[in-house]
């Protein structure tokens, strides 16, 4: 992406309805876009990065109008901004870029302003993923025909869960080391391992998840399946996992760790680091829609992919791609 530079304005009062305004600056001088601010022209601000963000918004209150303050139709009125409920910044990453390979939601407009933004490139491999997932799908249907999802039942195990576990648990390790293979990122030792997966716990908001199963009504809970992963202990703090590798390298003595609980668990941990690294588009298929609940995280306004568009007029916006993809460091 080129040099030049956003903000992000935006007002949160706690309600469904959040403001946002984008600006491109040059130097000390403000460009507002789209259309909505463009009446009352560009805003210049003496050495504003030695402002707070109160003084900011109470200066974009004054020129704009926003929230009750000033602009053209009330220039005199003060403008009602509350401490807690302003921000401008940058957007992570930079407005017009994206990470590849991690799902954030794409901001979708000002004010109920809808507009129809450009798609973000969709990896070719993520569509053997989703194949996959209805796969892996299928096999968890299959176990709950003889194994009724309950808590009573939740510690049964088996040869055959051993073998969705070690599916599931291996497509895991393959969405993950590609991820870090797209930012360039190489294992610290010979080969993977959970210290290297951990690095996308906190980016991919793995932690903040949670899977739940309505038509298993037994399991009165959902899986958070990342949610005591820790970086001291990244495999014994990753449950599902460590059982994984209990029996995945002595059947024998490990059966015991293929239980229905660990194939849930990894289950919806698959779920997770996919839709976390494809968004939506994993879970296309009506089935899969009909058989599970995805809790995402709360996600702020700073965290939205922000995608540039410039206007012209009141009546027409030209929208451009997204500029770049951005790496992320891990």
């Amino acid at each position: 992406m080129s040099n030049t530079e956003y903000r992000v304005l935006f007002k949160d009062d706690g309600s469904q309805q959040i403001d946002l305004w984008l600006f491109k600056i040059e130097g000390d001088v403000f460009h507002p876009i789209p259309n909505g601010l463009q009446a009352s022209g560009p805003f210049t601000i003496n050495d504003w990065r030695s402002l707070t963000e109160v003084d900011l918004a109470q200066k974009f209150a004054a020129k704009y109008g926003m929230w009750g303050g000033g602009g053209f139709m009330n220039p005199w009125s003060a403008p009602s901004v509350q401490s807690d409920q302003y921000r401008i910044r940058c957007a992570n990453p930079l407005v017009g870029e994206y990470y590849v390979g991690m799902y954030r939601p794409v901001w979708n407009g000002r004010n109920n302003l809808l507009q129809k933004f450009p798609d973000i490139p969709f990896d070719l491999g993520n569509h053997e993923l989703i194949r996959q997932i209805d796969r892996i799908t299928e096999n968890i249907f299959k176990a709950a025909e003889f194994i009724e999802p309950s808590q009573a039942t939740i510690n049964t195990f088996s040869v055959a869960l051993r073998e969705f576990l070690i599916i599931q648990c291996t497509e895991i390790e393959t969405i993950l080391q590609n991820l870090l293979r797209k930012h360039c990122v190489n294992p610290q030792s010979r080969n993977w391992n959970t210290v290297d997966y951990y690095k996308t716990c906190e980016p991919l908001r793995l932690k903040e998840y949670q899977v739940y199963f309505p038509t298993f009504q037994r399991l009165n809970h959902g899986f958070s399946p990342f949610f005591n992963w820790s970086d001291s202990q990244p495999t014994q703090s990753l449950v599902f996992y460590d059982e994984y590798n209990k029996t995945k390298h002595n059947r024998a003595d490990g059966l015991e760790s293929a239980t229905f609980s660990n194939v849930l668990s990894s289950y919806a941990a698959l779920l997770i680091v996919a839709f976390a690294t494809c968004g939506p588009a994993i879970a296309k298929s009506q089935r899969l829609q009909n058989f599970i609940s995805l809790k995402q995280p709360a996600w702020k306004i700073e965290d939205h992919y922000i995608p540039v568009f410039e206007s012209h007029s009141a009546q027409s916006n030209s929208l451009s791609e997204w500029s770049s993809r951005s790496d992320y460091s891990f």
